[in-house]
């Protein structure tokens, strides 16, 4: 609201992607390191950044208190194309779990298999209301947008 907003990443440290004997997904599982939150839309993306450490304190994801984030694959619908799906899942942040859902688009790729997709979350939704648009008394130039753009890019390699 208070601006266009700010790009950047979180590494994701371990993960799994289960498929059963018809190929069809059985479960998933990812682990996001907060420690490498990083900014790349602003020339400074070292970690002491500002708005690194910023986003790390306890105004937003409080870092040193919780250091991973997790995802839980409830259900992946097949929708209208092989490598499109309708996911279920659980996002943990801040040891709030809430449940989300989103379209994603899975495609092996030899060993590989590649997840991507697009998604919006209400940060509110995990205990992240600075400056809110729910909280009362900003004029609209302090208020940051609730709403957040998440994508995931996603590479698991299959094993024997």
């Amino acid at each position: 609201m208070g601006g266009k907003g700010h790009q950047g990443y979180i590494k994701p440290l371990t993960g799994t992607l289960a498929f059963d004997a018809n190929g069809t997904i059985a479960g998933g599982y990812f682990e996001l390191d907060m420690n490498t939150i990083t900014i790349t839309d602003r020339k400074d993306t070292s970690s002491d950044n500002g708005l690194v450490l910023h986003l790390k304190d306890p105004d937003f994801f409080d870092v040193k208190k919780y250091p991973r984030g997790t995802f839980q694959l409830i259900k992946a619908i097949r929708a209208s194309s092989d490598s499109s799906y309708y996911i279920t899942g659980q996002l943990t942040l801040k040891a709030i779990t809430q449940e989300i859902h989103f379209p994603a688009t899975i495609i092996r790729n030899g060993e590989d298999i590649v997840a991507t997709a697009s998604l919006t979350i209400d940060r509110t939704k995990w205990g992240i209301t600075y400056q809110s648009g729910s909280v009362f008394g900003l004029v609209k130039d302090e208020l940051l947008e609730d709403r957040v753009l998440v994508s995931l890019a996603l590479r698991f390699h299959q094993q024997q």
